[in-house]
């Protein structure tokens, strides 16, 4: 056999050998929606890990369309206390026939502190005269957060010992079937897949008895408000889970504002328990000295 003929022979059991591979691969002994709520239960023993939020798709106008692409990605890193830790990077644009618009900007959050940067926004002449533009974008900023929003991440973070009111919501919580018919698809790129449809109704009971347990008011403004952003979802969404862990991983589905409008999302949970470092830029305005 010439040393062609061999090369070629290896090559060929080689990808032979990844196809069976691939295809020997077997869903989980445990039954799908076992598998699916184990995975939101481990996710929920970590405090820190990266996150990336894609949206892609169109929406038809009247007379043109305009084409989506967002991705904002991250981390979070809420293990101590007094201190959460927060990044948010944003890059997107919007195109029709005419036009373009453009987004990029980024985010970092330790503490009370939070610095961010605008570097790109079409739409910044709308915000700001050109004198403030000019001075305000490419630049890092630096701004204390409020109180009341501080404390809200701090809510996030804090393990603190269980009061009745976080125990009717655990209650509540473990007794809604957020997702049905919930069933295996495939393995790829480290992951199990499984289709599910939303329980939309399921969804909207538990968000009206949860704020009926935090003592929050309940108006029909509020009612509808429920039932927009459910009804922005598409019901039927694919659920990845990590092989080796069995943690909540992906999340992609599509996003129905209007007939007209059909754009995909996908969420990307990775680094679980990686701790977040903050850069401090260097050269850091505050954000009150642009209006002095």
């Amino acid at each position: 056999m010439s040393k062609k003929y061999k090369i070629g022979a290896v090559v060929l059991l080689a990808i032979s050998a990844v196809m069976f591979s691939a295809c020997g691969e077997k869903e989980p002994d445990m039954a799908p929606n076992d598998v699916v709520d184990q995975a939101i239960e481990n996710i929920r023993e970590y405090k820190a890990m990266a996150y990336d939020f894609a949206i892609v798709g169109t929406s038809k106008m009247a007379k043109d369309s305009i084409t989506w692409e967002f991705d904002i990605d991250g981390a979070v890193d809420f293990s101590d206390t007094e201190k959460p830790l927060f990044t948010l990077a944003l890059k997107g644009e919007a195109n029709n026939d005419l036009d373009k618009k453009t987004a990029d900007g980024e985010l970092r959050m330790e503490a009370m502190k939070v610095y961010f940067m605008i570097r790109d926004l079409s739409d910044i002449a709308n915000l700001l005269s050109p004198e403030m533009a000019a001075d305000f974008m490419g630049k890092w900023w630096s701004l204390d957060l409020p109180d009341e929003i501080y404390s809200k991440f701090k809510a996030l973070a804090e393990d603190s010992e269980d009061t009745e009111e976080k125990e009717a919501l655990k209650a509540l919580a473990e007794n809604t079937e957020f997702l049905k018919d919930v069933k295996y698809s495939d393995s790829k790129n480290g992951l199990y897949r499984y289709n599910a449809t939303l329980d939309q109704e399921a969804w909207k009971v538990y968000l009206v008895e949860a704020m009926k347990i935090r003592g929050e008011e309940l108006t029909e403004d509020t009612n509808l408000k429920i039932d927009t952003i459910i009804g922005l979802i598409d019901p039927e969404i694919v659920i990845g889970v990590t092989k080796s862990e069995m943690i909540l991983a992906e999340i992609s589905g599509k996003i129905m504002e209007e007939e007209n409008t059909n754009l995909d999302f996908k969420l990307s949970l990775s680094d679980f328990g990686k701790s977040v470092v903050i850069e401090i830029p260097e050269d850091v305005s505050d954000l009150s000295s642009l209006t002095q």
